[in-house]
This record gives C-alpha cells, sequence and structure tokens, in this order.
C-alpha cells in the first residue's frame, strides 16, 4: 500500500490567520495595559484623598491665583451683590467651607495642613482678585480666607440699612407707566429679591426648634 505525501506547506498557517493571531494577540495586551493603568489610577484615588474632586482640599490643575470669580469687582457699595456672586462661586469649586469657618486652620503636624494652606492661599487670592484697588490693599495682611470674609462683612455690610430704605421708597415709587406688564413686574421683582437678600425673613436658632411653622 502506498502511502500518501502531504505537502509541507500546507503545514504551516495561511498569512491571513497569521494577522489575525497577532491582532488577537495585540488587542489582548491593550487590554491588560489599560486594565492595569486603571487599577493604579483608582488605588492612587482611593490612598490620596487629595486626589478626589469630591474633597475641600482637592485643587484642580487649571486654577490659577488671579482668577477673578465675580464681576464687576467689589468697590465698597455693592457688598450684597457681591457677597452672593463670590458665594456661588466658592459653592460651585467646592471651597466655601474655607471662609464660613467649617474648616479651620490645621496644626502643622496634621498630614493636612499644607492642603489647607493651599487652599486657603487660593480662596483668599481669589477674593483678592474681585475686590478694587484700595479695599485690596487694606486686605493685604490678612492670612485666611474666613478672616478676610469676616473683616469685609462686618466693614461694609453696615450700609445695608440706607439701602433697604432706598429700595422701599423704590417699591412705593414704582408705576408701571408706559411699560408693558412684564416689564413692570421684571423691575418690581429685582427689587423685591434684593430686598430679601438685604433682610432675610428670621429663623430660628433655639436648641428646640419650635413646631408651629410660623417662623
Amino acid at each position: 500500500m502506498v502511502s500518501e505525501r502531504v505537502d509541507p506547506t500546507l503545514l504551516h498557517s495561511s498569512p491571513s490567520l497569521n494577522s489575525l493571531y497577532f491582532m488577537v494577540l495585540y488587542v489582548y495586551y491593550v487590554y491588560v495595559i489599560l486594565c492595569f493603568t486603571f487599577l493604579l489610577l483608582f488605588l492612587e484615588f482611593v490612598m490620596d484623598p487629595l486626589q478626589n474632586p469630591s474633597n475641600p482640599y482637592y485643587l484642580h490643575p487649571g486654577e490659577n491665583l488671579g482668577m477673578v470669580l465675580v464681576t464687576p469687582l467689589f468697590d465698597g457699595s455693592n457688598y450684597h451683590m457681591w457677597s452672593r456672586g463670590m458665594k456661588c462661586a466658592l459653592l460651585s469649586k467646592n471651597k466655601i467651607k474655607f471662609v464660613n469657618g467649617e474648616i479651620q486652620e490645621l496644626p502643622r503636624t496634621d498630614v493636612l495642613h499644607d492642603a489647607w494652606e493651599r487652599c486657603n492661599m487660593m480662596v483668599i487670592s481669589w477674593i483678592t482678585s474681585t475686590l478694587n484697588t484700595q479695599i485690596a490693599h487694606n486686605t493685604i495682611y490678612i492670612g485666611k480666607a474666613v478672616d478676610l470674609q469676616n473683616d469685609l462683612k462686618e466693614r461694609f455690610s453696615k450700609g445695608d440699612r440706607f439701602r433697604i430704605y432706598d429700595i422701599l421708597q423704590e417699591i412705593n415709587s414704582t408705576k408701571q407707566g408706559e411699560r408693558n406688564v412684564s416689564e413692570y413686574f421684571t423691575n418690581l421683582k429685582v427689587l423685591w429679591e434684593e430686598l430679601e437678600l438685604l433682610r432675610p425673613i428670621p429663623s430660628c436658632t433655639c436648641e428646640v426648634k419650635c413646631n408651629c411653622d410660623v417662623i
């Protein structure tokens, strides 16, 4: 019986199969590298809370000291409008706790002291960038963001009583005249909102809260 001879070339894979094999192998290696990279990033995120954007101590690489968060600049006569704008800006950057006293200065031995110092200086710079030159020069030696905010409030919020009187006069003297209802209502609404901002409804501060809903 004569055995049949097999062509040796048939023992080798075709070029298309080789290309497919190397392509699958390449995709597999890329997948492994990506998984390893994401694992390292996850471990860094877990082990270093300062890399967590929800942490108040987190500073985005794009933040800079000269950033102007509120316009127009505070000139001493627009305290409440400026204060409201600054509050919204700091809330959006998760830094409001540095000016309302919730985050206090940490001891130098604390591992987060350097992070607190960086964030504190950044917030001070943001606030100072929104002040006119004269006011900014008068606050240059204040070293804490909460002290800077309290200093500005103490000095400039006392003029609210005069502004409240002016707003009440404007509301009483505002007439529709030749304006349509929409324009007339919009003008009154702006005055009402500013009045509410300057003269907020008092809230109960007692330890035992009342339940009558009167306040």
